[in-house]
């Protein structure tokens, strides 16, 4: 499990930390992080983080739980490396509504090793488009439906086990979601979390009625970016009241 990690600067003790990023389903870590902001900018921000992500077994299109497994390992094997002795986690898709959840859920030591959460488009809930990809998928004939989105429906066993104890925040938790999202519809209803800052990129307080950002070009994007950092400079959780706007113009001082 720990082959499956790429910490692409190392770990150089940065004061920050480790921030710890999960991809989502049909992705992979380099995929998904390497021209990102979380990779380009944020090692330099402030203190200075460390940055390391996972890539999941079969482009997280196995398992989810599997998938889980390897990120609450590597929760573990970071924290211990990290300046912090605690790691801030990062999930986009699956990899936060799933494979992050089950992870502080179902491995509840990882719960105090982590310092918060942001949550990209995470659909805790499930997800209606996941109801009927499965829906067209098995009407070919049995188990034609890879594993992890039948386990993204919003009926699923998996989701049901997740949510008797973890349908509310676990550790201090950004949950960020756009309403132009085709993946994970209908939102606000499936990234919505109790206990969690939940802010949706179209609100006033966040970046406007107009605000264009999908599901695809989150982990990318300036706005979702800056709630990002907020939440860092709050502790774990971001505060919509203190939200530098600006960032849903772009990014400041650089570009991805």
């Amino acid at each position: 499990m720990a082959a499956a990690i790429t910490c692409p600067n190392g770990v150089q003790g940065k004061a920050g930390g480790i921030v710890f990023l999960v991809h989502g389903t049909a992705s992979d870590g380099n995929g998904t992080w390497a021209t990102g902001p979380y990779n380009l900018i944020l090692p330099t921000v402030g203190p200075g983080y460390d940055i390391c992500w996972v890539t999941l077994p079969a482009f997280a299109w196995a398992n989810a739980e599997q998938s889980a497994e390897y990120v609450a390992y590597n929760i573990k094997a970071l924290a211990a490396q990290s300046a912090t002795k605690k790691v801030y986690v990062v999930g986009w898709s699956q990899g936060a509504g799933l494979n992050l959840q089950w992870a502080l859920d179902f491995f509840p030591s990882t719960q105090s090793l982590v310092s918060g959460f942001f949550s990209i488009a995470g659909d805790f809930h499930g997800s209606a488009s996941a109801d009927v990809a499965c829906k067209l998928l098995t009407s070919a004939g049995p188990k034609t439906c890879p594993e992890s989105v039948f386990q993204q429906m919003r009926s699923s066993e998996f989701l049901r086990a997740q949510n008797i104890s973890a349908s509310t925040a676990l550790v201090p938790t950004t949950s960020v979601f756009t309403n132009k999202d085709l993946v994970v519809p209908p939102e606000p209803a499936m990234s919505t979390i109790t206990g969690a800052s939940n802010i949706l990129m179209q609100s006033q307080q966040a970046c406007g009625l107009g605000y264009n950002v999908d599901h695809l070009s989150a982990p990318y994007d300036s706005g979702v970016f800056g709630l990002f950092l907020n939440a860092l400079d709050n502790g774990g959780a971001a505060n919509i009241e203190t939200f530098d706007q600006s960032w849903c113009k772009g990014f400041q001082n650089t570009t991805t």
